[in-house]
Protein backbone atom coordinates (compact mmCIF):
# COMPACT_ATOMS: atom_id res chain seq x y z
CA UNK A 1 0.00 0.00 0.00
CA UNK A 2 1.11 3.53 -0.77
CA UNK A 3 -0.32 6.53 1.04
CA UNK A 4 -0.13 10.30 0.67
CA UNK A 5 -1.74 12.68 3.15
CA UNK A 6 -2.07 16.43 2.72
CA UNK A 7 -3.55 19.05 5.03
CA UNK A 8 -5.05 22.35 3.90
CA UNK A 9 -6.61 25.42 5.43
CA UNK A 10 -9.91 26.23 3.71
CA UNK A 11 -12.31 29.13 4.23
CA UNK A 12 -14.50 28.14 7.19
CA UNK A 13 -17.67 29.46 5.55
CA UNK A 14 -17.11 27.21 2.51
CA UNK A 15 -16.56 24.18 4.75
CA UNK A 16 -19.74 24.98 6.72
CA UNK A 17 -21.68 25.38 3.45
CA UNK A 18 -20.45 21.93 2.33
CA UNK A 19 -21.51 20.41 5.66
CA UNK A 20 -24.93 22.05 5.37
CA UNK A 21 -25.36 20.80 1.80
CA UNK A 22 -24.42 17.27 2.90
CA UNK A 23 -27.17 17.31 5.53
CA UNK A 24 -24.79 17.81 8.43
CA UNK A 25 -25.88 21.31 9.44
CA UNK A 26 -25.77 20.21 13.10
CA UNK A 27 -21.94 20.10 12.81
CA UNK A 28 -19.30 22.84 12.65
CA UNK A 29 -15.54 22.83 11.93
CA UNK A 30 -13.45 22.71 15.09
CA UNK A 31 -9.77 23.12 14.08
CA UNK A 32 -9.41 26.55 12.56
CA UNK A 33 -7.10 29.55 12.30
CA UNK A 34 -7.98 33.03 11.07
CA UNK A 35 -11.33 31.94 9.63
CA UNK A 36 -9.91 28.86 7.90
CA UNK A 37 -10.78 25.25 8.79
CA UNK A 38 -8.26 22.40 8.71
CA UNK A 39 -9.10 19.67 6.23
CA UNK A 40 -7.19 16.50 5.38
CA UNK A 41 -6.92 14.71 2.06
CA UNK A 42 -5.72 11.09 2.10
CA UNK A 43 -4.87 9.12 -1.04
CA UNK A 44 -4.28 5.37 -0.94
CA UNK A 45 -3.05 2.96 -3.59
CA UNK A 46 -3.62 -0.66 -2.64
CA UNK A 47 -1.34 -2.83 -4.77
CA UNK A 48 -1.76 -6.37 -3.43
CA UNK A 49 -5.26 -7.31 -2.23
CA UNK A 50 -7.56 -10.30 -2.57
CA UNK A 51 -9.77 -8.26 -4.93
CA UNK A 52 -6.92 -6.84 -6.97
CA UNK A 53 -5.30 -3.39 -6.92
CA UNK A 54 -7.46 -0.33 -6.34
CA UNK A 55 -7.24 3.31 -5.25
CA UNK A 56 -9.08 5.19 -2.54
CA UNK A 57 -9.42 8.86 -1.59
CA UNK A 58 -10.59 10.26 1.74
CA UNK A 59 -11.45 13.84 2.64
CA UNK A 60 -11.90 14.76 6.29
CA UNK A 61 -12.65 17.80 8.38
CA UNK A 62 -12.56 17.93 12.16
CA UNK A 63 -16.06 18.77 13.40
CA UNK A 64 -18.10 19.07 16.59
CA UNK A 65 -21.85 19.39 17.15
CA UNK A 66 -23.20 22.93 17.12
CA UNK A 67 -23.93 22.73 20.86
CA UNK A 68 -20.22 22.11 21.64
CA UNK A 69 -17.77 25.00 21.79
CA UNK A 70 -14.93 24.24 19.31
CA UNK A 71 -11.48 24.02 20.83
CA UNK A 72 -8.12 22.75 19.72
CA UNK A 73 -8.15 19.57 21.83
CA UNK A 74 -11.17 17.87 20.23
CA UNK A 75 -9.60 16.36 17.11
CA UNK A 76 -6.23 15.19 18.49
CA UNK A 77 -7.95 13.56 21.45
CA UNK A 78 -10.47 11.78 19.21
CA UNK A 79 -7.77 10.44 16.90
CA UNK A 80 -5.46 9.59 19.83
CA UNK A 81 -2.47 11.19 18.15
CA UNK A 82 0.38 12.35 20.43
CA UNK A 83 0.30 16.12 20.83
CA UNK A 84 3.93 16.51 19.75
CA UNK A 85 2.95 15.29 16.26
CA UNK A 86 0.08 17.80 16.15
CA UNK A 87 2.43 20.63 17.11
CA UNK A 88 4.44 19.94 13.95
CA UNK A 89 1.29 19.82 11.84
CA UNK A 90 0.00 23.12 13.24
CA UNK A 91 3.29 24.90 12.55
CA UNK A 92 3.28 23.64 8.95
CA UNK A 93 -0.32 24.75 8.38
CA UNK A 94 0.34 28.20 9.77
CA UNK A 95 3.15 28.70 7.26
CA UNK A 96 0.90 27.97 4.24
Amino acid sequence: MRNLDAFFLVDRKRVQAALDEAGASNLQPTCEWNGKALIALACFEYLDTTIGPYNEIGLAVAVVRNDVKPRLGHWPQTLKIPMEKWASLFSICRSL
